[in-house]
């Protein structure tokens, strides 16, 4: 009987970086060098990890805001192709006069698949100057489909509920969480695994030692491997739990339309 197909990911965070690109992509090179040795064939960075962080202010955001094809993505295809490992980094990107909270994914080639703009912005965002991304990403890679989301994006059940129809078997989420979340992050993706029947590759880069620690959840929402000094790696099933397929089967979509309304507008029946 075959085995289970696996994909072995690593995630890394927290990690302190800065507005010097070159000197995070130093750090990207010593973390792809420790996932290669574990046998990783994944590496997830954390959210604005190229850029020194997310975005806390307009003038931040236009200051560290690079290209998704330019001299620092091109050298993050560098990192992968050295180490045969595939990249997932967040970083704040410069877009026709906008800017994006978003992720790179970078085979282990060093070609980009693809760039995920943060779909889910927080009103600090707006203030931040950033923009919304309009679609979601599906990559396909190791014999699966692997979706990607960006820090509030897991927050929502929406966005990691529409990836699991597509038929992802992982979600890959570069994140910067506080430690005002951590009363409830573990619980959250350990459910966003268990309803949708997929993996989560968590990798939080923020420093405050209160903040959620990386972790790699099973389909099942079982922990597979938590933070250790920053890094953390586990096999992950591709192959969907029957009782997650049966839940997904069950679902009555007819009766959730009207929530793509704005709350004003949904006809709710009182009794």
């Amino acid at each position: 009987m075959d085995a289970e197909p696996r994909l072995r990911l690593a995630v890394a965070g927290p990690i302190t970086t800065s507005c010097d690109s070159d000197a995070n992509l130093a750090v990207a090179e010593a973390a792809a060098e420790r996932a290669a040795a574990a046998g990783a064939a994944l590496l997830v960075l954390p959210q604005g990890f190229l850029t020194g962080g997310p975005a806390g202010g307009s003038a931040k955001a236009e200051a560290s805001a690079i290209l998704s094809d330019g001299p620092a993505a091109r050298a993050l295809g560098g990192v992968a192709r050295r180490h045969r490992l595939a990249l997932v980094c967040g970083y704040v990107e410069r877009c026709s006069g906008r800017h994006h909270d978003a992720a790179l994914f970078v085979d282990n080639t060093g070609c980009a698949l693809a760039n995920y703009r943060r779909t889910h912005l927080v009103p600090e965002d707006e203030v931040a100057g950033l923009a919304q991304g309009h679609w979601m990403n599906l990559v396909a890679f190791g014999g699966c489909k692997l979706g990607l989301l960006l820090g509030a994006d897991v927050e929502a059940p929406e966005p990691a509920r529409a990836l699991a129809l597509a038929g992802a078997a992982a979600l890959l989420v570069p994140a910067a969480h506080d430690a005002a979340v951590a009363p409830i992050l573990a619980a959250l993706l350990a459910t966003r695994a268990f309803e949708n029947g997929c993996a989560v590759a968590y990798a939080n880069g923020h420093c405050d030692p209160d903040a959620p620690g990386s972790c790699i959840l099973g389909p099942g929402g079982e922990l597979l491997a938590g933070d250790s000094a920053g890094f953390a790696v586990a096999d992950v099933p591709l192959a969907q739990p029957h009782g997650a397929a049966q839940r997904l089967a069950a679902r009555r979509p007819q009766l959730y339309q009207k929530l793509t309304a704005a709350p004003a507008q949904m006809d709710v029946p009182r009794t």
